[in-house]
């Protein structure tokens, strides 16, 4: 055994991205699109998933063809449209017992902290994630920047990501996932702000959370 003291733990450098304003659109609610997936597709969901930890569910296209995204116990999995209109599943299944969460909050007052996470942005690594993603991950607090992208500039890959958000300027709920071979990031919350605030004037509350993929 060393008898030297354990070393603090000093997150390493995650890109924090430049936020993209929500644009808003028309639409039904997420139980609303869950409901167009029909009750077969949604059974297949849950007996791959596991029971729920969180989910979300939007128009894929404009023919209105919906998909969802579905965080559960035991795999994250993605019901996604092909050119037929037939819901192919995509699972991410999960290391038994390698899930675990942590609670993200901001403030206005909390400001001036943002950017402190990751105070080298020249040693980030550039990820492989969608523009759409990148700018939706710019608006949340730094912390959970980091959170949702540090397995990826350690070793894995961002191989798939998605993101949603629903509601209006002043209260918006939002989902996101990363995705590699190792690792699945999830996060998901709510973003309270005055109209026309910016990023780092919102009250966030938010639940990031990190699970080992089996290979």
């Amino acid at each position: 055994m060393s008898d030297q003291p354990p070393q603090a733990y000093r997150p390493v450098a995650v890109p924090l991205h430049r936020p993209d304003r929500f644009g808003f659109v028309p639409g039904g609610d997420r139980d609303h699109w869950w409901g167009r997936l029909g009750a077969d597709i949604r059974q297949r969901i849950g007996a791959a998933a596991g029971p729920t930890i969180d989910w979300w569910a939007w128009r894929h296209d404009a023919n209105d063809q919906p998909y969802a995204v579905v965080l559960g116990t035991d795999a994250l999995v993605t019901s996604i449209p092909d050119r037929h209109g037939r819901q192919e599943l995509t699972l991410h299944r999960l290391v038994p017992d390698s899930l675990t969460e942590a609670h993200v909050q901001q403030r206005p007052a909390d400001a001036a902290r943002i950017g402190e996470v990751a105070d080298d942005q020249a040693a980030a690594p550039s990820l492989t994630i969608s523009e759409g993603v990148r700018g939706f991950l710019g608006n949340l607090p730094a912390e959970a920047q980091q959170l949702m992208q540090e397995p990826f500039v350690t070793g894995d890959r961002v191989r798939s990501d998605s993101c949603h958000y629903f509601g209006t300027d002043e209260d918006v709920a939002v989902w996101c996932f990363l995705a590699g071979r190792a690792h699945v990031t999830f996060v998901s919350g709510r973003r309270l702000a005055p109209a026309g605030a910016p990023p780092h004037a919102a009250t966030w509350d938010l639940i990031c959370r990190r699970a080992r993929v089996l290979r």
